[in-house]
Order: structure tokens, then sequence, then C-alpha cells
């Protein structure tokens, strides 16, 4: 069976030296918890958490290649800007959001009738 951070890596799409980076270890470190030859340090779960929304249950002790989201995945590769926006957002209550939603699809509109793009 593969190591449980290449069936993360490989379902995101990012290169080994890629997913290394954003797990904030060398490419060394990484091929070296992947092969084993290792421990991998708890901090690793913690940025699999907050970065990509792993579920830790899955990722420490459960079985088989299937990744495991938790139920608020946004699905995707975040970076630092961007995860912080959506954590902010996440905090706010149902009247905001919607607020803060419509502003956004109005400004993103708006650049785009500028840059001569299809709003649609």
């Amino acid at each position: 069976m593969k190591h449980k951070l290449e069936v993360i890596r490989e379902k995101i799409g990012l290169s080994q030296v890629e997913f290394a980076d954003n797990l904030k270890i060398s490419h060394v470190t990484y091929q070296n918890y992947i092969t084993n030859k290792n421990p991998m340090k708890t901090n690793i779960g913690v940025i699999l958490r907050e970065k990509y929304n792993i579920d830790l249950n899955w990722f420490f002790a459960g079985d088989g290649n299937e990744v495991l989201i938790d139920s608020n995945n946004i699905n995707c590769s975040l970076n630092d800007k961007e995860l912080e926006l959506v954590n902010m957002y996440r905090e706010l209550d149902e009247n905001y959001k919607l607020k803060i939603y419509a502003e956004l699809l109005s400004s993103v509109a708006q650049i785009r009738i500028k840059k001569g793009e299809n709003t649609l």
C-alpha cells in the first residue's frame, strides 16, 4: 500500500517537491517519510488538516488509499492568503457571508468587464 502522504499528494496533483514545500519540509525529508526511513513528525498532520482538510483519524489510523477529507473540504491546495480568507469567511454568520459573496461576485464581474472577459 502507498504511504498516505503519496496518496494525498497524488489526489491534490502536486509534485513531491511542491508538496514537500507546502508541508514546510525538504524533499529529502519527504522521501524519508514515504519510504519509512524516518518517523513522521506530528506537525505534518496539523499542516495536512489546516491546508487540505485531511481527516486526521483516517491519516493516522484509517485504512486504504482513498483520501478521506473533512466534511468542510475545499478539495484544492490553498496558499496561506487563500486559507486565511476562507477561515475568516467561515467564522462569519450567514448574513455577512451572503453580503461578502454578493460583493465578491460584483467585484469579479467588474474586473472581467474591464479586462474584456465574459462575465458568465
